[in-house]
């Protein structure tokens, strides 16, 4: 008996649809909101689910839909809804809805609907059982640290529509990757086609690729549809890319600009919607620079590279796949599978595997079938393997001519394996890419052999170094030769372990213009450890380049992390840079264009100088507790009148006096995030807690607590704390509820120095602080020192208090739709054009916590005078990349309105 859960916020709708099921010999679930139902269907899987749209609660029917269609893939789900529009049922058959019905429902409607799930649910389970059958799943097989990446991977690029380029040897199992990017994405339930591009003879590429019509050609008698077509809507793995001829290449290139393709023999263009996921055995980066590959296409299809493992560097993995192609060979044929003896897998383990995990398969089925049932020995498996290591060169007397040797058979393996590295390390001249090349297996596993062999150290670690740099040098000629911006992902070498990095890690200001990062760094996967190690160099170009201690800078830092969702990690960083005095509320974008085009800075700076060690625990993706000590040297930063584009006639602001002095600080952070996306907030809570104490001896001027020309150093010791909690809350498929707080600074102990402080400057900050009237009404002056603000700086304020609420409603218009085409999009920044409507209110104050006689202290229980606090009420237009808002202060009617705009959301 086939079960359906209905789920439902509105009991007469349950009670009929469940009559109706029930009369017709279902067995019927009900849940009253989207969290019972997704607990029901934990717990018990049903064969369909009704869905309502609209329901009240944390999970909407699109949100419910969403975490059905992840935890069961093959559930059938059929959305119900009576104020929905044609984009709702858009969006939710994209989710993968199967099905969607309008209120008021009909019974006709509801029992086809219902039966054509069901159906689709059997199909679903009978094409499971025979690919598992056929050992055609795209389960991957594996756990170890190399195939977790890559299964990492997989799950964060399948949901995404970005092409995806799929490199390793032959065997190592790229087609299974390709169908379970497929399986795991919105497109599973469309066609999974398949292209060998090496196995279509060069004269019908074009055909195979893209159709033909009746008589186009010799042979045409009927007109065929090509692999395109045959993919729409669903997915096109394009096998052995590398093997396309240049001719072919430019078809296929044109194909995927214009996703649109013309048959052979055809005179009007068919619009194609396909994921194009492509691998290779070969390396296309050295085939373009031969001129072997198109350089333009390997860039359209290499925007997600997974690079495969071969088999002989996934540690652990070789015991399962013995068990796993065990399993499918007994019930392929129902023979009972042998019995792997320890000597054998250890004798299975040493082995090359040139043929990867397709030459292992192999290997098990000619054993069961040959011994079926029996006890598969060491000497056995030695045996069959013989003929594959002469095929693979391996010298055969050394084998079968030796005497019974002396040493054990460990020993002898070591012996003849030092041998063979020694050779090929001689013939590439110490070069050791080259000799893993030789070899057959890649760079890190071939420093693994050497290691434990005992090995020159000191030659390796000189060739490391040349090739780091040797990397670099080629990561900036592919740099320069693509064009592309200062990335530091998209320069490194091909194996993503680390190079000369050259990256520019922050936006303009008017203190630094755009320092540029540039040194070498390394990663690398140490058992179940992740060691990052990077020591950049920094240069400042606010007035162009100059090699003085000003304009240079460095950061050297090294982290060790353990486990991937929970663990912890510990890292150290040594530091001489330039930063913001607490940037709190303005985004680095939102402070870089501002002064870049508008010839004004909202952030003050200062340099550090020092070192800070720290721990971080993880619980899981979304929490994490770091525990930090630090032991820093601040000094001010002149400000410099570097070029800008605009308001060349008025002058920068200055940049205020920084206390000179050395300070320690220990810190506590808290940072929770269970929001589903970070650029689609749609609901969750996302916290950041900080705590700092700080001591140190501090330039009196600096923190003005002395009259001016005083001179001397005081003793400091200060507390102060952050919080910004938030919560975003999706009240529907289109609109959200978003609420904010942020309370922070001087907590406790003596006054909070300059750096400390929370400057106050920028439109739509906090309300009532005007950057552009700042110095001219005593608002502004509230949080600086008697003699004023100077002109055009911020306040700066020892405590700030914030709330700010914000309604969003999603505008439905394809106004906007040609700034989401892929051939427009910034796919780098990975957001879409997708304008919402927002009301927004907020409430704020920053303060002085006391002043007697021109000194800051800090009575017990000092509090802000509550009616001195500031409202504003606005409106905006977010399209996603920026937000344009107008604000207007409730709480000071005679004031003008203010605009300002924000890069991506205002919180």
């Amino acid at each position: 008996m086939a079960t359906v859960l209905i789920v439902d916020d509105e009991p007469n709708i349950r009670r009929m649809v469940g009559a109706l099921l029930a009369a017709e010999g279902y067995e019927i679930r009900e849940a009253a909101t989207g969290t019972l139902g997704l607990a029901k269907a934990a717990e018990d899987e049903p064969d369909a689910v009704l869905l309502d749209l609209m329901m009240p609660g944390e999970f909407d029917g699109m949100a419910t839909l969403a975490r059905l269609r992840i935890a069961h893939p093959e559930l059938p789900v059929i959305m119900m809804s009576g104020r929905a529009g044609l984009s709702d049922a858009v969006n939710a058959t994209k989710l993968g809805a199967v099905n969607f019905l309008e209120k008021p429902l009909t019974p006709e409607g509801v029992l086809f609907a219902v039966g054509s799930a069901l159906e689709l649910r059997q199909s679903r389970r009978v094409a499971r059982e025979l690919l598992e059958e056929l050992g055609l799943t795209g389960d991957m097989v594996g756990d170890s640290p190399q195939m977790l990446a890559v299964r990492e991977l997989i799950d964060r690029v399948a949901a995404s529509e970005a092409r995806v380029l799929i490199t390793g040897e032959s065997g190592t199992g790229k087609e299974l990757v390709a169908s379970a990017i497929h399986d795991a994405g919105t497109r599973r339930d469309k066609p999974f086609v398949r292209v060998n591009c090496a196995a279509i003879p060069r004269d019908l590429v074009e055909s195979e690729m893209f159709g033909h019509e009746r008589g186009s050609f010799t042979g045409a008698t009927q007109a065929r549809m090509g692999r395109f077509e045959l993919a729409h809507m669903g997915t096109l793995f394009l096998d052995e890319i590398g093997d396309l001829s240049l001719d072919a290449q430019a078809k296929l290139l044109r194909a995927l600009e214009a996703k649109e393709i013309h048959r052979v023999g055809g005179n009007h263009a068919i619009r194609v919607d396909v994921r194009i996921i492509a691998a290779t055995n070969h390396d296309l980066t050295r085939a373009v620079r031969e001129g072997a590959f198109r350089e333009d296409l390997f860039f359209r299809l290499n925007v997600i590279p997974i690079a495969l493992p071969p088999l002989r560097q996934r540690d652990g993995d070789i015991q399962l796949l013995v068990r796993h192609f065990s399993l499918l060979h007994f019930k392929r044929t129902g023979q009972i599978p042998p019995t792997w003896t320890p000597e054998a897998m250890r004798v299975l383990e040493r082995h090359s595997w040139p043929g990867n995990v397709r030459e292992l398969a192999n290997i098990v089925e000619r054993i069961a079938i040959v011994s079926p049932g029996a006890d598969v020995t060491g000497v056995y498996v030695a045996r069959v393997l013989q003929p594959e290591a002469e095929r693979a060169g391996t010298p055969r007397e050394t084998i079968t001519t030796a005497k019974a040797p002396s040493a054990g058979l460990n020993s002898m393996l070591d012996l003849y394996e030092r041998e063979i590295i020694e050779k090929a390390l001689r013939s590439s001249r110490g070069n050791v890419a080259e000799a893993a090349r030789t070899l057959m297996t890649d760079r890190p596993n071939l420093y693994r052999r050497m290691k434990r062999l005992g090995l020159d150290g000191g030659r390796i670690a000189l060739v490391l170094l040349a090739l780091l740099f040797a990397r670099g040098a080629q990561s900036q000629e592919t740099l320069s030769h693509r064009d592309s911006t200062f990335d530091l992902r998209s320069i490194l070498d091909r194996d993503d372990r680390g190079g000369l990095t050259i990256t520019s890690g922050k936006t303009y200001n008017r203190v630094e213009g755009l320092p540029i990062f540039l040194g070498p760094t390394y990663r690398n996967r140490i058992g179940r450890a992740d060691l990052s190690i990077a020591a950049l160099g920094i240069l400042r170009s606010s007035h162009g380049f100059h090699w003085d201690p000003e304009n240079l800078g460095h950061r050297l830092s090294a982290d060790l992390r353990l486990g991937r969702r929970r663990g912890f990690a510990v890292g150290a960083t040594s530091f001489d840079l330039v930063a913001k005095v607490e940037p709190w509320q303005l985004t680095e974008p939102d402070g870089g264009l501002a002064a870049f085009f508008l010839k004004r800075d909202y952030f003050d700076y200062f340099g550090r100088h020092g070192a800070r060690a720290y721990a971080t625990a993880f619980a899981g993706d979304n929490a994490s507790v770091t525990l930090g000590y630090g032991s820093e040297r601040w000094t001010s930063r002149r400000a410099r009148d570097v070029f800008t584009l605009f308001r060349e006639d008025e002058d920068w602001r200055i940049n205020p006096r920084i206390n000179d002095g050395l300070v320690h600080l220990v810190d506590l952070n808290v940072d929770f995030d269970s929001r589903n996306s970070e650029l689609r907030p749609w609901a969750g809570w996302f916290l950041n807690a900080h705590y700092e104490r700080g001591a140190g001896n501090f330039d009196t001027e600096g923190t003005r607590l002395v009259p001016a020309g005083s001179d001397g150093m005081r003793r400091l010791e200060y507390g102060r704390a952050f919080l910004d909690l938030r919560r975003y809350n999706r009240i529907s498929p289109r609109r959200q509820l978003n609420g904010r707080l942020v309370v922070g600074g001087w907590l406790h102990g003596d006054p909070l120095p300059l750096e400390r402080r929370l400057s106050v400057g920028g439109i739509g900050t906090i309300p009532g602080f005007d950057f552009r009237r700042l110095g001219i009404g005593t608002d502004a002056g509230q949080c600086s020192p008697e003699s004023g603000p100077l002109p055009g700086r911020p306040a700066e304020c020892e405590r700030v208090a914030l709330a700010q609420l914000e309604y969003r409603h999603e505008l439905v218009s394809e106004l906007f739709d040609v700034f989401n085409r892929n051939g427009i999009r910034v796919r780098g920044a990975q957001f879409r054009v997708k304008p919402s409507a927002v009301a927004f209110l907020d409430a704020g104050r920053g303060w002085l916590v006391g002043r007697r006689q021109g000194e800051l202290q800090y009575p017990s229980g000092s509090l802000p005078d509550f009616d001195t606090w500031r409202t504003d009420v606005g409106l905006g237009l977010d399209l996603g990349i920026a937000g344009i808002y107008v604000a207007k202060a409730v709480s000071a009617s005679k004031e003008p309105a203010n605009f300002f705009v924000r890069i991506r959301n205002r919180f």
